[in-house]
């Protein structure tokens, strides 16, 4: 798979790669696309830390993002004392979840636990194609907007992305 890179944008929209007049622009509609393809599938295509917090004291939680490298911990506080609290990691099919190993701490809504966790793909080859043509169609339909083209639309981004999405019920 190919990496996400200026000069693929341009190579997509019909730019020469030494033309640079519109650099500025068009990495801030990649950068656009990643984000959006992000927020909209859960789907990370560049690694990062991620703090979520814990939504409540069950047996297990569902992670937000997708994929999930590393070991994930929960931070709480009990007053002055933080603790860091490993977790099994569950990720064979998605959502990922997380369990304690010998069961939630206690905590209350004055001192919040938050699950830290690593989430994205590892390499530029370990992303999907469908994302990766979607960042791309976003890039596009950004660029129609800067032309002033009405007909500029994500549908087709959200038609490419669609069956990368996590429903839940």
């Amino acid at each position: 798979m190919t990496a996400l890179t200026l000069d693929l944008v341009k190579s997509f929209l019909g730019y020469e790669k030494d033309q640079i007049d519109h650099d500025d622009t068009l990495t801030l509609a990649l950068e656009a696309g990643v984000d959006w393809v992000e927020r909209y599938t859960g789907h990370i295509l560049r690694p990062r830390t991620f703090h979520q917090p814990l939504r409540r004291s069950a047996g297990h939680a569902a992670l937000d993002n997708w994929p999930v490298t590393g070991e994930p911990t929960l931070s709480c506080s009990d007053g002055d004392v933080e603790q860091i609290i490993p977790l099994r990691l569950y990720s064979v099919c998605r959502p990922a979840t997380v369990r304690a190993g010998a069961g939630w701490p206690s905590f209350d809504s004055n001192n919040p636990a938050t699950i830290v966790y690593t989430a994205g793909y590892t390499t530029p080859d370990e992303v999907p194609a469908g994302l990766l043509h979607g960042v791309l169609l976003y890039a596009g339909m950004f660029e129609q907007l800067r032309s002033n083209d009405a007909s500029a639309s994500l549908k087709p981004v959200e038609a490419v992305c669609w069956s990368y999405r996590l429903l839940t019920v």
